[in-house]
């Protein structure tokens, strides 16, 4: 799930507000992973390999996608 999608705000508002400074820019990169892994998983990824191809896209490690994908759903 998307930070949009989460708090019910549009995207447009969320780069908005990331481009004014009121959200870390770092949500830019979890939404990028949330992105890629959920991509994965529709390629039919168990959840393990869609971390680990997520993880190897987006240059993080397993253990910070883990946790980004906790963070969101």
């Amino acid at each position: 799930m998307s930070l949009a999608d989460k708090y019910g705000i549009p995207e447009d508002k969320i780069k908005l507000l990331i481009k004014d400074g009121w959200i870390s820019c770092s949500v830019a990169k979890y939404e990028e992973v949330i992105y890629t892994y959920k991509q994965n998983l529709i390629k039919g990824l168990s959840n393990p390999d869609a971390v680990s191809n997520t993880a190897d896209s987006v240059k993080l490690s397993d253990r910070q996608v883990y946790r980004i994908i906790h963070k969101f759903e």
